[in-house]
């Protein structure tokens, strides 16, 4: 029965390969992350808008400035 055997320099060398494809795909995960967080801010502020503009069109074109109170919405004339 023959049984293979690494030695210990082969198995640093498949480390320090390893070490070095995942220093090379760090920097490009980080962007990915970076982008999908610009996706995600985007799409956030999209919806916002959409929500003002429906409830400003159900509301006479009064758009909430801010507080709780209705009364402190303020009309805006599109033009």
């Amino acid at each position: 029965m023959n049984i293979l055997k690494f030695t210990l320099v082969e198995l640093l060398i498949v480390i320090a390969i390893l070490g070095l494809l995942v220093s090379i795909l760090f920097p490009s995960l980080a962007k990915a992350r970076e982008r999908a967080k610009e996706a995600l801010c985007q799409s956030n502020q999209s919806q916002l808008v959409k929500t003002m503009f429906t409830f400003a069109d159900k509301n006479d074109m009064d758009f909430p400035i801010g507080g709780t109170e209705h009364a402190r919405s303020s009309q805006v004339i599109l033009g």
